[in-house]
């Protein structure tokens, strides 16, 4: 047995494997007890041992490299997963407050919108109370309007009588020949008088529906000074003012009775507001 042993020893050892030199040891130690021989016995034996660990420490190693690399491949893995974990928290962060920022804007807009409204619906009030007042005041002008012209045709109806009366007797009057020359002169001025403010009245009276359209006809503008600058001579000489005229004969194409009341108020205003001696009109 001890020879086939051996023999097993030096063929495991050309084979190079490690098992079969291991179970030899072990048998030839064994062996080698069973003979007495103990310094071989422990020689084998110590073999064995040494032969064990070193298939131990092989298997170990051959387990650790695979080991590592899964714990490699695991820890990058998990970065991974880490990574992809922190883009997809950055993401839901980043969804997160852009809808909040829509959210905040949208209430913004809605609350200035709400203002808006609130201002056009105060303007819209003004602007109705406003016309409304405007209705009111132009109701209350067209009755004053037409409050006045009643006034002025019962005014105008109640003077064309008398005014009548007065052109009337004044030209009886200027038909008498034994007056003087300057009661002629006076008589003529009430006449001429009473016959535009007669002419006046009747205007108020049959005015037409169309104010615009007036009746023109050729006046001599300087005849028309005149008249109304002898007219207003006598209201001039309570001032101890003089009215002196200078000008050429002018015709020309207009409404001579509006034009005269015209003239006539402008005279009137400058013998009224003015202290001057003289009133010149050219």
């Amino acid at each position: 047995a001890l020879k086939y042993y051996l023999e097993a020893a030096s063929i495991s050892k050309s084979t190079q494997n490690s098992n079969n030199i291991k179970s030899v040891y072990k048998s030839l130690a064994q062996t080698y007890e069973m003979l007495g021989n103990d310094n071989l016995s422990l020689e084998n034996y110590k073999k064995y041992g040494l032969m064990t660990d070193s298939i131990m420490l092989a298997n170990k190693d051959a387990i650790t490299i695979p080991t590592d690399y899964l714990l490699k491949e695991r820890d990058e893995l998990l970065k991974t997963e880490n990574h992809l974990q922190n883009l997809y928290l950055i993401f839901a962060i980043c969804i997160a407050l852009i809808s909040f920022a829509i959210v905040v804007i949208f209430y913004k807009n809605n609350q200035k919108s709400k203002k808006h409204n609130l201002a056009l619906n105060d303007a819209n009030r003004q602007i109705i109370a406003q016309n409304e007042y405007l209705h009111e005041t132009l109701t209350a002008l067209e009755h004053s309007y037409e409050e006045n012209n009643r006034v002025m045709q019962i005014i105008a109806h109640d003077l064309r009588s008398p005014m009548a009366a007065i052109v009337g007797l004044s030209g009886f009057m200027i038909e008498d020949h034994e007056l003087s020359e300057e009661d002629m002169e006076v008589i003529s001025l009430i006449h001429s008088s009473g016959k535009d403010s007669l002419t006046f009245i009747s205007q108020i009276l049959e005015k037409e529906v169309n104010e615009g359209a007036l009746k023109t006809e050729p006046v001599d503008i300087f005849e028309l000074l005149t008249y109304c600058t002898v007219q207003l001579q006598y209201k001039a000489s309570d001032k101890k003012q003089t009215i002196v005229l200078s000008g050429s004969s002018l015709t020309i194409q207009i409404n001579r009775e509006k034009i005269w009341r015209v003239i006539s108020n402008l005279i009137t205003n400058a013998i009224i507001y003015h202290n001057n001696v003289y009133l010149y009109i050219s």
